[in-house]
């Protein structure tokens, strides 16, 4: 018979919170995690000449040397990750072209990469019509090289602005795919023309030429139209030369070395030995096909969000190739029946073992999404906010939408403790009661909406929303937002909300943390130390009610509970300083996701992984309420199995308060502890079921 323990654990979390500035000075206090691999964009694979496959992924560039079975990183010397596309030049130099901090250079003597030049721009592509001659495609121009990458001069294309999205030449001819459009070039990418003649769709992802003289291009139609368009005359002419199984976009288009024409599509990969009058598809993926490789009887596809699926057999069977390929999180929970969750660009990961080992949540048919937040609704169900609405897992029917109506891009989510689901977005919040929502819209004296990216029900019912500008609250019962301030600051721009024993923490862009103890009436600042430009990501409590904050660009911070100071907590994460999130598991271990670096961990001492059980096996425990309390208790307690359990209750010093035994029941039930000869002050609570742990907190008053 398995026996639960609810132990007060304070000597533990007291000597810990005395030792924390100590230990986090320390270079390991972070250490990589083993997974999640595969959440990314792969945007180009590339083969070099010395048989070295790179890839250009929305997280860096990864390298392998064994044809994509296993992978490293490979971005040392890059200052922005979002890396589009990969070339080789004649010479034998090797390019990258970042979204944002423009080209980079492979320097092979100091195994790194080198700025090359067109610094802050935002790159898609880069083409090399001819040995010395370099082009890339970005947002508003075509940039060109006649010194092979050492000066560069901007080129329009026939005067309109215009984002260029992919580059392609034949013998006679350049080719830009825009979003208005095709352009082409007689000159070099000298001068360019308007070359959409037969085009009915202009939002041209990617384009192709073959050994005939033909040029394809794929694109992204607004309503439904052509995905896939030929033409035999160098673009004077397009017509429709879309497979039969319907693609919905082609973001990809590449000459293979089997002689083929492979076009990527929505789930499939299609492929043509005719020069587009037929295609054959195979399905590969769950998302978007962005990029393929063909080495002799081995494919390699990029995916959007999937990370690499490899095939031996053309196509016929598909199975991963992520080893190694770390994914960008975007966020990680600690959710109350035991998992870890961890959220990316392309999907939910989940470990049930503190982090040593990952899978994707419902991997037969997986949630292929840019996910912002994860939480579990009043039933228990996982739900997940992305950029395209908000999601629910229903053990039986997999993933399904839950809006809200037009499943808008959602900034992120909370559930109230009535189950009541907020979900903001770029106009306010959406309310979910049962299985309707309700549009709260917020707007500022300005009469803008604003743009909703943190959102908080408090204990007491309040509705706290974050935006850019400014933050606002709603009481309990009302239907009015109220603008929150703070003399301290011009604005008062929340990107990030947590509450512990009524205290309620803030994070900002430009402001460092803001406290409240009054439900977002007033605010002071909590803490020194900030410089006030960390851009703060995320806020959480460990167990024993010590403040962390993620920052964007300069890692984690500690606030210590002597001195009220921030201290930074980075040791460890070998500079990936772009936290995106933060979460704490019951035993106090903490989980650090990073946008270029994936996940890492922190193992409190004492804690055998080994050990631990399956999730199956656990018991969660809520928030104890009313807190504060006078001396009654209510714990929330959800047990994967009915037995007795053991209460223990001790204060700040470790010593025994309280102690009995009940029976609690299997699923949710609430244990109420009358404690009259408490004396006012701060008792923890721990829970532990076969080595897995979850703790909590309550304040005794007069």
């Amino acid at each position: 018979m398995l026996r639960f323990h609810i132990t007060l654990f304070a000597v533990l979390g007291f000597f810990s919170i005395l030792q924390a500035p100590h230990a986090h000075a320390q270079s390991d206090w972070w250490s990589r995690v083993d997974g999640p691999y595969g959440g990314t964009t792969m945007w180009d694979l590339i083969e070099l000449d010395n048989g070295q496959v790179l890839a250009a992924t929305s997280n860096g560039v990864y390298t392998s040397q064994d044809q994509g079975d296993t992978w490293e990183g490979f971005s040392d010397g890059l200052t922005a990750f979002d890396v589009r596309d990969i070339i080789q030049t004649s010479d034998g130099v090797v390019w990258a072209a970042t979204f944002g901090r423009g080209l980079f250079r492979w320097d092979s003597a100091r195994s790194s990469w080198q700025s090359g030049r067109l610094s802050n721009t935002y790159l898609t592509m880069l083409h090399e019509p001819r040995f010395g001659i370099l082009l890339a495609g970005g947002n508003g121009f075509v940039y060109r090289s006649e010194t092979a990458g050492s000066v560069w001069a901007s080129h329009t294309l026939d005067g309109f602005a215009v984002n260029v999205q992919h580059l392609s030449g034949n013998t006679t001819h350049i080719f830009a795919g825009t979003n208005l459009g095709i352009f082409r070039s007689a000159d070099e990418g000298r001068t360019w023309e308007f070359s959409s003649f037969g085009l009915q769709e202009y939002n041209t992802l990617t384009l192709a030429t073959n050994d005939e003289g033909h040029v394809f291009a794929g694109m992204q139609p607004g309503s439904g139209g052509c995905a896939l368009y030929r033409s035999r005359g160098n673009g004077s002419i397009w017509t429709c030369v879309q497979p039969a199984t319907d693609p919905l976009t082609v973001p990809m288009l590449e000459k293979g070395s089997d002689g083929a024409m492979y076009a990527g599509g929505f789930r499939n990969l299609y492929k043509s030995f005719d020069e587009g009058a037929t295609w054959t598809a195979r399905r590969t993926s769950g998302s978007n096909v962005q990029s393929v490789l063909v080495m002799g009887s081995r494919i390699l596809v990029g995916t959007h969000g999937q990370g690499i699926l490899q095939s031996s057999d053309s196509g016929v069977n598909w199975t991963d190739a992520n080893q190694g390929l770390r994914s960008g999180i975007t966020v990680v929970r600690y959710l109350d029946d035991g998992r870890i969750v961890a959220g990316s660009r392309g999907g939910l990961f989940q470990s049930k073992n503190l982090g040593q080992s990952w899978s994707r949540i419902n991997e037969e048919m997986p949630l292929i999404q840019e996910i912002t937040d994860v939480a579990l609704d009043a039933q228990g169900r996982m739900i997940a906010s992305s950029k395209a609405g908000v999601w629910r897992l229903d053990p039986e029917a997999g993933w399904s939408a839950l809006g809200p109506p037009g499943m808008p891009a959602i900034r992120d989510v909370d559930v109230a403790p009535d189950g009541t689901v907020l979900a903001g977005y770029h106009a306010g919040v959406w309310l979910l009661s049962g299985t309707t929502w309700v549009n709260s819209l917020i707007k500022g004296p300005d009469q803008a909406s604003r743009d909703v990216g943190a959102v908080l029900t408090t204990a007491s019912g309040v509705m706290l929303a974050g935006s850019a500008w400014d933050s606002w609250r709603r009481e309990a019962g009302s239907v009015d937002w109220q603008l929150m301030g703070t003399d301290r600051l011009p604005w008062f721009d929340i990107q990030a909300l947590a509450e512990q024993d009524g205290r309620i923490l803030a994070g900002t862009k430009f402001a460092g943390v803001m406290q409240s103890w009054d439900n977002g009436l007033t605010w002071n600042s909590a803490g020194t130390g900030l410089g006030g430009s960390e851009d703060v990501r995320d806020v959480q409590f460990d167990p024993y009610g010590t403040p962390y904050i993620s920052t964007y660009g300069s890692g984690i911070f500690q606030l210590n509970p002597w001195s009220h100071t921030w201290l930074p907590v980075n040791g460890g994460l070998e500079g990936h300083f772009r936290v995106t999130s933060l979460a704490f598991d019951g035993y106090g271990n903490a989980y650090a996701g990073t946008i270029d670096g994936g996940l890492y961990s922190h193992v409190s001492r004492g804690v055998s992984i080994e050990d631990a059980p399956s999730v199956a096996s656990t018991v969660g425990l809520g928030a104890p309420w009313p807190n504060p309390t006078s001396g009654v208790v209510h714990l929330p307690v959800n047990m994967r199995q009915s037995d007795d359990v053991e209460l223990r209750v001790v204060d700040l010093l470790g010593r025994e308060r309280h102690f009995d035994i009940r029976f609690a029941p299997f699923g949710q039930s609430d244990v109420t502890l009358d404690l009259p000869r408490l004396s006012p002050g701060v008792y923890f609570v721990r829970i532990t079921t076969d080595g897995l742990t979850s703790s909590r907190s309550f304040t005794v008053i007069n």
